[in-house]
Parts: C-alpha cells; sequence; structure tokens
C-alpha cells in the first residue's frame, strides 16, 4: 500500500465518521445549525451610524453646540485661582530651603500688604 493509498483510506474513513456525525444529529439540533448558517451567509446591512461621514458629522457637532454653549454662559469677571499662584514656584529653581519657609514668606507678603 502505497502513502497515497494510505491518505484516501484514510480520508474515506473520516468522511464516514462525520457523515454518520450528522445523520445522527438531533432535529433541533440541525435545524439551529441551519439556520445559524443562513445568517452568517446574508449579506449585512449598513446602518445609518456606521455610514462614513456621519459619526465625524455628529461629533463635529457636539463640540460645536458645548463650545457655543460654554461662551455663552461664561461670566464675565475673572476666575480666583489661588493655585496659580504656587506653579511659578514650582518651576523655580531655586533651594528647598525657600521651599521649607513657604509659610512664613506668605506671613511676610500679608503684613507688607496690610501696611
Amino acid at each position: 500500500m502505497t502513502e497515497q493509498d494510505k491518505e484516501q483510506a484514510f480520508l474515506e474513513k473520516t468522511r464516514d465518521i462525520l457523515d454518520h456525525g450528522v445523520d445522527e444529529l438531533e432535529t433541533a439540533t440541525a435545524n439551529e445549525l441551519r439556520m445559524i448558517r443562513q445568517k452568517a451567509l446574508q449579506p449585512r446591512r449598513q446602518d445609518w451610524f456606521r455610514l462614513p461621514g456621519i459619526p465625524v458629522f455628529v461629533t463635529s457637532a457636539a463640540v460645536l453646540v458645548i463650545t457655543v454653549s460654554l461662551m455663552l454662559t461664561q461670566g464675565t469677571q475673572p476666575i480666583d485661582m489661588p493655585e496659580l499662584e504656587y506653579l511659578s514656584l514650582l518651576s523655580e529653581t531655586e533651594e528647598l530651603d525657600f521651599y521649607q519657609d513657604l509659610e512664613f514668606y506668605d506671613w511676610l507678603d500679608e503684613e507688607r500688604a496690610k501696611g
């Protein structure tokens, strides 16, 4: 028996086993598999939100609406942010002794402002 004959015998035996397995499937299982196969083979419909330009348009419109509403509702008084005072201190490259006495320098600054 040649290699080709052995391979052919293997394929025939495998085919027989698989065919026998298909024949013995329950009717409900066979119907379910058939429905799944048909559903997989049907062409997919393209929803409106999957169209190429729609997400860009919706996102742009949302950003525009938020920007305009923030501009219209923004007050004219400046926002007081005391944390920004410390930002300049952190960006400087002075020694750590200065930062350890920071509360003292704040007190000194307040005393000078009072007079």
